[in-house]
């Protein structure tokens, strides 16, 4: 087995996580962020209550997204939709999600709705969402089915 020399290297930091470089105006932007999730989380939360059958509960969470993020630096906020069925030997789960988008002064700008399929809505207003989530509701939500493992059945 031969070893291949190399020179010494600087470390360039993490590839795990890149941050922007921070700005006196970010926090202001984020919590103007934020201020707006929270704002619409009644109406994404009512409008997203309709998708999924009653049986299984579903639970729809909201997670705001304490900085903003190189891959995504509009995306703010986003709700998801998530029911569990269980069966003898298989678990589903049915899924849609809401991603707020922002403009360049952190203003809402339209919605981000994924299920089978994904949409964007025109704007941030709830007729805007409300369509977006009945043609995502056309495909259907995003699912997932897996068996059960039982590794020692007779033990």
């Amino acid at each position: 087995m031969t070893t291949i020399e190399r020179g010494f290297v600087e470390p360039r930091g993490s590839v795990q996580e890149l941050r922007l470089h921070w700005q006196p105006q970010r926090e202001q932007a984020i919590e103007r962020r934020r201020a707006a999730a929270l704002a619409l989380d009644p109406m994404v939360r009512g409008a997203l209550a309709t998708l999924l059958p009653p049986f299984p509960p579903a639970t729809i969470d909201l997670t705001l997204y304490d900085d903003i993020y190189p891959a995504n630096p509009h995306a703010g906020a986003h709700w998801t939709s998530a029911a569990l069925t269980l069966g003898l030997f298989a678990h589903a789960v049915a899924s849609y999600s809401v991603t707020l988008v922002f403009d360049d002064e952190d203003r809402p700008a339209y919605f981000l709705v994924e299920g089978a399929r994904s949409i964007a809505s025109v704007d941030a207003s709830e007729a805007a969402l409300r369509e977006a989530l009945e043609r995502v509701r056309a495909a259907g939500p995003l699912s997932t089915v897996s068996t059960h493992v039982f590794p020692s059945l007779g033990l």
